[in-house]
């Protein structure tokens, strides 16, 4: 039997709403189990005819406007950004993404926002190295004021650093309960990192990502090739014998390897 780990497709909302259909189409009918669009690649003038191409799968989609010191593209202003965030917000999507930082310095946002009964999706993101494990612990502690749904990713510069990252998940599951619902995504961009992008949903995350065709981040899977690594590890039977540990993440990225040769090849 097959064991399904779920994939959220990122997906650039640029200004033609016919691409964005398109894309979304093809992320679902390839196999993508939600889509994250990726709203800061769009004109604030263009987000409301591409909203209205989006609405019918809203459910199954994380909305993101992305602040250009966590990796966005937005080309207003912040404040402008903000209100590109509201406007999302109330077509209450499954998830809001809007960073950590945000909601740290802006309580009027976030007390805005969920009056909007939207639910959020309180993100944090490192491009330039990972912190250590007791920092992340900090950070996923201060995320959780927030939100029970947070992402947490940052670069790894280093395979240890993996081990860093998904630490998170024991953290979880010793520190708070089932019924607390927390439902943490957290794992390393870079090349050094790819390992944590495929181990994440095996050790509990509830989705990782992945890109339709460019990446959208360093080092990105693509949806066909996230489908094939879990396919491949699934009919090895690697799901039994997965933990957090050195063994387990060289043993994930050598097998990475393997499927992208065998699929360039």
């Amino acid at each position: 039997m097959i064991i399904s780990y779920k994939i959220c497709t990122s997906i650039q909302a640029r200004d033609s709403s016919r691409s964005l259909a398109l894309d979304v189409a093809r992320a679902f009918n390839e196999g993508s189990d939600m889509v994250e669009v990726r709203f800061d690649y769009s004109s604030k003038e263009a987000i409301n005819d591409l909203l209205d191409v989006v609405m019918e799968h809203r459910d199954r989609m994380i909305f993101t406007c992305r602040s250009r010191d966590e990796g966005g593209a937005f080309n207003g202003s912040e404040a402008e950004r903000l209100m590109v965030l509201k406007r999302l917000a109330s077509f209450r999507p499954m998830l809001l993404d809007v960073e950590y930082k945000t909601v740290e310095r802006d309580e009027e946002l976030y007390d805005h926002l969920r009056a909007l009964n939207c639910d959020l999706l309180i993100s944090y993101h490192d491009f330039n190295n990972t912190p250590s494990r007791n920092r992340l612990a900090e950070i996923m502690d201060g995320m959780l004021k927030y939100s029970r749904n947070v992402k947490i990713v940052t670069m790894a510069k280093s395979v240890e650093d993996n081990e860093s990252i998904l630490s998170l998940y024991d953290i979880i599951k010793d520190k708070y309960k089932k019924k607390d619902g927390i439902q943490l995504v957290a794992f390393c961009m870079g090349e050094h990192g790819l390992a944590s992008r495929v181990l994440c949903t095996m050790l509990g995350a509830p989705y990782t990502y992945a890109a339709l065709d460019k990446p959208l981040a360093p080092s990105q899977l693509t949806l066909r090739q996230m489908r094939m690594i879990y396919k491949v590890m699934d009919e090895n039977g690697y799901a039994k014998s997965i933990r957090n540990d050195r063994y387990t993440i060289d043993m994930v990225a050598r097998l990475i390897g393997s499927v992208l040769h065998d699929m360039h090849g």
